[in-house]
């Protein structure tokens, strides 16, 4: 059977269980005794809508999530429309960078409650629309709230901050995280168009990029300008994409939850770890084994993001020890990782996976969890080189060095993050049973973000004697001395270890190599 059906040419090759008699959904999938038609060409049919609130909901996150550490430590604290406000919440750069690492990690572990909502309960669909309008819109809202001085209290009002960056944002953000990717992929008929849900994985990803890009790039300059209007936009945003997402629903293939399927699987499951007991041989528990296998898969994504955590805090604190240039200061830094996502998809989806498929070659998935290590590893070196010099220029007669020598160390984990993080999404998605496609993204989303920020976390908490100290007066030469004296080296050295050793290696082994490799060659669907 062909893999990439996308014209009316190809129809005849089909047999007739895949033929529907609707001419704008040709394609037909019978599960289960219900019918689904499908489109030949999903992306522009439905899946585009899907991923325009990708886009929208990314330029909201990454609009806070970019310039989150600076404002924690006051860095805009003057930015307001009233003349001559210091207005912000006054953290020491390791408590913000311990908040904004705990605002991160409840974002990945809340994919677990997107995740079984959507797939025993509601849906994807609607799983989508619960996480937007109760969590997402409002924890915006009360975020861009708490910007205006006075508004929600006569000091700044932490309460409402933890409450909307600790709780409403995160979850909602996370809610729909593992929905959202997923969701898009069933747009695709999955017998006759999987190659086709190879190319919408690596389409995602570049979406997702260019939404961080465009905030990456606006939100640190308008930081400096007015704080209020910046966080405004994540609101409107968030508002624009959701009413995209919901315009296109008659078009949307909704398949409907499998209460039992999920009750079934946390059953055999909790039999399992309680009472100690080997799953059965049937179609159920082969179905939680798969399951279960997307932990130990995604599990190899982890040092690489561990290194990815460290461009929204350790790479922050170094870029404020360098000189900015006007309003183009450390957190327009991630613009270059953005950059890099898009041009590295453009190479990676165009040129080399078509060339690779041409002769035959198939490049397996650990192979590219290290090859992204790889350029994690040098983003570490980077940043060791980096330290090095701001250290020797300051030395030298109190000089700093130019912030765009920080946009390597972004552009470098840019450069893995296609390879790495996309490949565990697709990876999850194939090893997943039918019905808990939503779960397994959840447990690749922790394994992408939770656990990699509990362990940065931990590892913080231990050496935050190494992390440089709040200077009483916040002058950017101030900053650079405080740096200086730090011993916030030996972080990066530590980095440097977990990702060369388990990033690295560890995915060249040839054992884990082949494990990953009959995993997924072994999942019964893709569906």
């Amino acid at each position: 059977l062909p893999t990439n059906v996308n014209s009316k040419e190809q129809l005849s090759l089909l047999p007739s269980k895949f033929l529907s008699d609707d001419p704008k959904r040709p394609l037909l999938l019978t599960a289960k005794g219900v019918a689904y038609k499908y489109a030949l060409r999903p992306l522009f049919f439905s899946a585009l809508a899907i991923l325009l609130i990708e886009f929208f909901e990314r330029l909201a996150y990454y609009t806070i999530y970019q310039t989150q550490t600076e404002f924690l430590d006051g860095a805009y604290s003057t930015a307001y429309a009233t003349p001559n406000t210091n207005w912000s919440a006054d953290l020491t750069p390791a408590q913000a960078t311990k908040f904004t690492m705990w605002a991160t990690t409840i974002t990945y572990i809340a994919p677990f409650i997107g995740g079984i909502v959507a797939d025993g309960l509601l849906g994807d669909y609607f799983g989508i629309i619960v996480g937007i309008s109760i969590f997402y819109l409002p924890g915006l809202l009360v975020i861009a709230l708490v910007t205006f001085p006075g508004l929600l209290g006569s000091t700044f009002n932490m309460t409402a901050l933890r409450v909307g960056m600790l709780g409403l944002m995160p979850i909602g953000t996370g809610f729909i995280k593992s929905l959202v990717n997923v969701f898009g992929a069933k747009q695709f008929h999955p017998v006759v168009q999987t190659t086709q849900i190879a190319s919408y994985y690596t389409n995602f990803y570049v979406v997702i990029n260019i939404g961080s890009l465009l905030a990456s790039t606006a939100a640190p300059v308008l930081a400096h300008i007015n704080i209020e209007v910046t966080y405004f936009i994540p609101f409107i945003s968030m508002c624009c994409g959701f009413i995209v997402f919901l315009s296109f629903s008659k078009r949307y293939i909704m398949r409907p939850p499998e209460k039992e399927a999920l009750f079934s699987t946390l059953a055999l499951i909790g039999k399992r770890v309680a009472c100690c007991r080997k799953f059965e041989d049937s179609k159920k528990a082969d179905g939680v084994k798969r399951l279960l296998m997307v932990f130990p898969v995604t599990l190899l994504i982890v040092p690489f993001n561990i290194v990815y955590a460290q461009m929204s805090s350790v790479f922050i604190i170094q870029g404020q020890a360098m000189k900015a240039s006007g309003n183009f200061d450390a957190s327009f830094m991630s613009t270059f990782d953005a950059i890099s996502c898009i041009l590295s998809g453009i190479v990676l989806g165009s040129f080399i996976y078509p060339t690779l498929a041409k002769r035959g070659i198939h490049l397996p998935v650990t192979y590219k969890f290290a090859i992204g290590s790889v350029f994690a590893t040098l983003a570490i070196v980077s940043g060791i080189i980096i330290d090095k010099a701001i250290k020797e220029s300051y030395n030298n007669g109190e000089q700093q060095i130019s912030v765009w020598f920080l946009g390597i160390s972004f552009f470098l984990v840019g450069m893995g993050e296609v390879l790495t993080n996309s490949a565990g999404y697709e990876a999850a998605f194939k090893i997943a049973p039918s019905e808990q496609k939503g779960l397994a993204s959840a447990i690749n989303l922790f394994m992408m973000g939770a656990l990699p920020n509990f362990i940065c976390q931990g590892i913080v908490s231990g050496v935050e004697g190494w992390f440089p100290k709040k200077p009483e007066i916040s002058t950017p030469i101030q900053l650079t001395k405080a740096y200086v004296e730090s011993g916030i080296t030996n972080y990066f050295w530590i980095l440097f270890g977990i990702v060369l050793l388990f990033g690295v290696f560890l995915n060249l082994l040839p054992p884990v190599k082949n494990f990953v490799e009959n995993v997924v060659s072994n999942a019964l669907d893709a569906t």
